[in-house]
């Protein structure tokens, strides 16, 4: 079950991606790719913002 989630699972997400990417990349252009990749930055900075909350920095 390990090799599963540590090894298919993520090699199959990788080809999944490059396929729907590439697609992406012949229909909308390079800057649709860009665009997705710029949301997907904001949404994951914003998600770790609200799950780290008051949290110092010891030192």
């Amino acid at each position: 079950m390990m090799a599963v989630f540590t090894v298919t699972r993520p090699a199959f997400i990788r080809m999944m991606s490059a396929s729907v990417g590439g697609w992406m990349f012949d229909v909308r252009g390079a800057y649709a790719l860009y665009v997705i990749g710029a949301v997907g930055s904001a949404l994951g900075w914003s998600i770790m913002k609200l799950m780290v909350k008051n949290r110092r920095v010891a030192g």
